[in-house]
């Protein structure tokens, strides 16, 4: 989601620019690339969106008229709080309906006649490390927060989200039955080695294009819950954007 921000920020410029914005996320490649073609592209980007104009890569790089970005944002605010980048991301971003086919099954699986859910988004691992972030919660400080805000907003379930398997089974052990999660890769970090397995360990067969898939679906099943209660990260700011109505 820090990609897809930084994107839209440049959508923007090139729009006041007269330019034709086009995402190269092939010759560019990001943390979620595969080497070979999936969903018939070598473009991460068309992994999990909609092409935003209608050139191909092969014929903008025949063109004498191209500009590329430069490798930083241009807006400092928020993407949920700046009106401006909401409406560049509904107008020009368009998810690839797999996933929300994909999305809407698991909507109804797990979201079905359930009265009230509590998402919570909570960043473990790499936090503890990368520059310009927040250092994470304790789980059991987390937990003691998450129950709080349960019991006072009269939620009746929990659907959790994170990537650090010390968040992961406390809430599994407090909330039980009550607790809705996916199946997706977590890991413990250790203090002087790996703090994510999902940039060292690609066992399982399209780990990356996966990767990025769960935190599409991540945020669009938290875009669904009533209540948020998250830690520092754009996945839970753009549940909001993708949000039909506001909640606490």
């Amino acid at each position: 989601f820090s990609n897809l921000i930084f994107v839209i920020d440049h959508i923007k410029y090139a729009k006041q620019k007269n330019m034709i914005p086009v995402v190269d996320m092939e010759n560019f490649v990001t943390a979620y690339n595969e080497r070979h073609k999936v969903n018939k592209t070598l473009n991460a980007w068309n992994y999990y969106f909609k092409n935003i104009s209608n050139y191909k890569l092969s014929d903008i790089y025949r063109s004498k008229n191209v500009y590329f970005s430069e490798d930083k944002r241009i807006n400092t605010k928020e993407i949920y709080q700046d009106k401006s980048l909401i409406k560049v991301f509904n107008k020009f971003v368009k998810i690839n309906p797999i996933h929300l086919k994909h999305f809407s099954i698991l909507k109804k699986k797990y979201f079905k006649n359930k009265k009230k859910i509590l998402g919570i988004h909570v960043v473990g691992t790499l936090e503890k490390i990368v520059r310009r972030h927040s250092l994470p919660p304790r789980p059991e400080d987390i937990l003691k927060i998450s129950v709080k805000i349960f019991k006072e907003e009269k939620c009746t379930n929990v659907f959790l989200v994170t990537e650090d398997l010390n968040y992961f089974e406390i809430f599994r052990d407090h909330f039980k039955n009550k607790l809705i999660y996916l199946n997706t890769p977590r890991s413990k970090s250790t203090a002087f080695g790996d703090h994510n397995s999902h940039f060292t360990n690609y066992s399982r067969k399209n780990h990356r294009y996966k990767w990025g898939r769960e935190n599409l679906i991540d945020a669009l099943m938290l875009s669904s819950t009533d209540v948020l209660l998250c830690t520092t990260s754009n996945l839970w700011r753009f549940a909001i954007v993708l949000s039909k109505k506001k909640r606490k």
